[in-house]
């Protein structure tokens, strides 16, 4: 057994940049007993000159007489300081996966090689060949260095092998501890240990390498490069995912979903995302199977549906729960998607029968336990429930399922006019605003300190926290938004005070969170869904302006919130996207009113006012007299900021007929009424930025 092996086998991690060290360091640290308490044995000059000193303190008897400056230093313990075996260590089990990854390649590079020769040289010359073989074989793995450097290696698909190793590791640094799908032992054995990585676990390092590029600052990674890597990653990964569907084809689609999601909003996102869902639907994954099939069953078996949807029993309880966190990966995945582009969701709540992750932890550790039952809508009540289990990603599983119904609730049309109507959207509101409360409240205690936690420990396994708080903070907008800023009235469903004041105090802590994420240097450790939220926040302030009237003055936190998604673009090019879109909503608000006042509120009522109509000839089919609607640059960007807050929809009906509609209008820049009726529960926020 290597030494890989053994370090796995013991639970430690064989590489640097892991917790284990870093624990098993300040341990160690921990455990040394303080030099400083220890007398010293002579003062340094004494030393130096080699001769006994009377220790004489604050300055010995040879110094004193001589007029010297007499200096004790602390006893330092002997042998390494703390933590520099393990160091050691490290470096050594890094280099040794190096050289094996390197050995693998000289044997593809001499196989074929010899295959080439013996398909040109004659048989007489064949009977030779074992002889030379050897002594080929000998030279050619004492020339590591030369064939890494041959054309040959410069055009490979993948990186150089320590580029290669650096990436990988960037991705478990920035990317798994908000996408905890995969283990990190468990895939640097995979792809550096001793045994060689099959087809079907190659596309999974492929789709790392597409999404950790961007995080990359090695000086060899030339913009060229960097394209090519790139291209031909996704390239594999998409044509491997619609060949062969399965388990590791599936996790390089979802890492690779990260790298579409957070480079624009085009369609090529909902293409991804349909292949994604449809392989779920397709291996049964959003439900918990007690089938199986071995892989000679399944060799034997013609292929067909029903072979196809019967997934290879897990190899062990790792292997097993890392299905449960790709389903649920995707699941979010999918809930953020159909929230950003205000569409539907495909995978349907009530068809969902798993439990919910575990923390990351006893993932890791191949520690079998049990967490939570998801219930859908329409479920009985939950038999298991081990909420010591949970981790972040199971309470982002839980708000993001809170979040998608509110999605559904208003995209379900209502007639403001109808009390009956009226009323049912109210109790469906405050359900909607029970559970978010209810799942606040049942957070652990560590929650209520992520300011505190960014600050004593800014590392990216607290970026997993604060994208939780994200969520919850989008969650509270899109839910209470439409009460606080509805794009419709009337005299039974109007304004909601209380609703304003909830969307403002969340988007504030977020405000906060930010702030503690820019100061310190957390942000490359956070992905697009953190992006998102901050630009559901910017747009809220821009619609909670228009709202107010014409005397009211542009929120300057809107202008952080922008420098804020710049910064985010330098990783996730879509902030920038969203940066580019506030910026010039802020900049066309402000022209020709210096004090950004009285012109900025009504100018940007007017924007909003624009983006619902053009909503409006987008849903609904023209008449016959009417022509077509031509929008301009302007009006498309109108659309993207306000088109998430035209809320309640109307029913088709209504929404057709201009006369009805313009007497509902509420896109005049109309102030928040202190109205509670729309909001009967009280607001406790529940989050901590102080002392604990």
């Amino acid at each position: 057994m290597d030494s890989d092996e053994v370090s796995i086998a013991t639970g430690e991690s064989p590489f640097p940049g892991s917790h284990e060290e870093e624990v098993n360091a300040e341990e160690c640290q921990e455990q040394t007993p303080s030099s400083d308490s220890k007398r010293p044995t002579s003062c340094e000059l004494c030393k130096t000159r080699k001769v006994r000193c009377d220790r004489a303190e604050p300055s010995c008897g040879w110094c004193t007489r001589n007029g010297r400056v007499c200096v004790y230093k602390g006893r330092q313990k002997p042998g390494f300081r703390a933590g520099y075996v393990r160091e050691l260590e490290n470096k050594i089990n890094r280099l040794e996966a190096i050289l094996q990854a390197l050995g693998r390649q000289v044997e593809n590079h001499i196989s074929d090689h010899e295959s080439s020769r013996r398909a040109s040289e004659s048989p007489l010359v064949d009977e030779r060949i074992p002889s030379q073989q050897r002594f080929h074989r000998t030279s050619e793995l004492m020339s590591v260095r030369s064939m890494t450097n041959t054309p040959e290696a410069a055009q490979s698909d993948l990186p150089p092998t320590d580029l290669l190793y650096s990436l990988v590791d960037l991705y478990f640094k920035h990317v798994n501890p908000w996408c905890p799908i995969l283990d990190r032992k468990v895939t640097l054995m995979r792809f550096f240990g001793s045994s060689v990585a099959d087809d079907a676990d190659a596309v999974v390092l492929y789709a790392i390498v597409a999404t950790a590029l961007r995080f990359s600052q090695d000086p060899s990674l030339t913009p060229e490069l960097r394209k090519r890597y790139l291209n031909i990653a996704k390239d594999k990964v998409l044509l491997r995912s619609l060949q062969s569907p399965s388990i590791p084809s599936l996790q390089a689609l979802v890492i690779l979903a990260w790298d579409f999601l957070g480079s624009s909003d085009g369609p090529q996102n909902a293409n991804i995302l349909a292949i994604i869902v449809r392989t779920v639907q397709q291996l049964k994954l959003h439900v918990e199977s007690s089938l199986s099939l071995s892989p000679a069953v399944r060799a034997a078996a013609s292929p067909g549906r029903l072979r196809d949807s019967i997934l290879p029993p897990p190899a062990s309880w790792i292997d097993d729960e890392g299905r449960r966190r790709l389903f649920w990966m995707i699941y979010i995945i999918e809930r953020y998607t159909a929230v950003a582009t205000l569409g539907d969701c495909v995978l349907r709540d009530s068809d969902i029968d798993r439990s919910l992750p575990c923390q990351y932890d006893l993932f890791s550790k191949n520690q079998p336990v049990e967490t939570r039952w998801y219930c859908g809508p329409g479920r009985s009540k939950m038999l298991t429930n081990r909420p010591e289990n949970l981790g972040s990603f199971s309470y982002h599983c839980e708000v993001v399922r809170t979040l998608s119904r509110v999605q559904t609730f208003l995209q379900t049309p209502v007639d403001i006019c109808s009390l009956a109507e009226v009323e049912s959207w109210q109790t469906t509101y405050c359900e909607l605003d029970d559970e978010l409360n209810d799942w606040l409240g049942h957070l652990p205690d560590d929650y209520s300190k992520v300011s505190q936690l960014c600050h004593s420990d800014p590392t990216s396994k607290m970026s997993n926290w604060i994208m939780l708080h994200a969520a919850f903070v989008t969650s509270v907008v899109r839910l209470h938004s439409c009460a606080a800023y509805p794009s419709v009235r009337s005299h039974i469903f109007t304004p909601s005070l209380q609703a304003s004041q909830r969307c403002l105090t969340a988007v504030e802590s977020l405000r906060e969170i930010a702030q503690d994420v820019f100061n310190t240097g957390m942000l490359p450790l956070l992905g697009p869904h953190f992006a998102f939220a901050l630009y559901v926040a910017a747009r809220l302030l821009l619609v909670h302006t228009a709202s107010r009237g014409s005397d009211y003055a542009l929120d300057p936190t809107c202008e952080f919130f922008i420098f804020m998604l710049q910064q985010i673009g330098q990783y996730w090019t879509i902030a920038r996207h969203y940066a580019h879109l506030l910026d010039q909503v802020w900049k066309r608000s402000r022209l020709g009113s210096p004090d950004g006042t009285r012109r900025a509120s009504k100018a940007l009522a007017m924007m909003r006012r624009r983006a619902y109509q053009i909503h409006l000839s987008a849903s609904h089919r023209p008449s016959s007299s009417k022509p077509v609607t031509s929008v301009s640059v302007e009006d498309l960007e109108y659309l993207e900021v306000f088109e998430f807050f035209n809320y309640p929809r109307l029913p088709a009906t209504v929404a057709c007929n201009a006369s009805l509609y313009g007497s509902l209008s509420n896109m005049d820049g109309v102030s928040v009424e202190n109205d509670s009726s729309l909001l009967t529960t009280n607001f406790d926020v529940g989050w901590s930025y102080g002392g604990s």
